[in-house]
């Protein structure tokens, strides 16, 4: 369920390992250099692997074979970890109730209940899955909000609309 009043959106959502795997590579992704993403590497990779084939020279390849491990790194580690999260802590993914406005995000669980000011959060990206809040410190933490959530294209406008007013926008994103 999502409502959407003045400058308000609140949604009602369980998260899944997907949506914490591509908020994890989604900040991993953002706050890292240019150099590991994947429209950087992966050309790169093949220019440099079939040059390297075609000289001989295979220390070449071996840092070929670096970059693309580094490219596809976050699939690797990020799903696995979103994965733990939804099955270790159902207490924290599941049956969500999130509420923002221009004073902030305010998260109800099961369990717990969060009120968070847009101070503590610094940036947000957004992805074909999800829209990722993210605190200013690396890695400190990151909150999926699910695009599933959203129950039609103006209320996805007037959250990035509420988001774009608070927060920076970082990545790529869709518009």
């Amino acid at each position: 369920m999502t409502q959407q009043t003045g400058r308000t959106v609140a949604l009602s959502y369980s998260t899944d390992a997907a949506d914490w795997a591509d908020a994890f590579s989604t900040a991993f992704r953002t706050r890292r250099s240019w150099i590991l993403k994947p429209w950087f590497t992966l050309p790169l990779s093949l220019a440099g692997g079939w040059a390297a084939v075609r000289a001989g020279d295979w220390w070449v390849l071996i840092l070929v074979g670096f970059l693309v491990v580094m490219s596809v790194l976050p699939h690797l580690v990020f799903l696995p970890a979103g994965r733990r999260i939804a099955r270790n802590n159902p207490q924290v993914c599941r049956d969500l109730a999130v509420t923002l406005d221009d004073g902030g995000v305010h998260t109800v669980t099961a369990v717990a209940e969060a009120r968070a000011s847009w101070a503590q959060y610094a940036h947000y990206a957004e992805t074909e899955r999800v829209f990722v809040l993210m605190t200013a410190k690396r890695g400190a933490m990151v909150q999926p909000l699910p695009k599933r959530a959203l129950p039609d294209a103006e209320t996805e406008r007037h959250l990035r609309e509420l988001l774009d007013g608070h927060l920076v926008r970082i990545g790529p994103g869709r518009r």
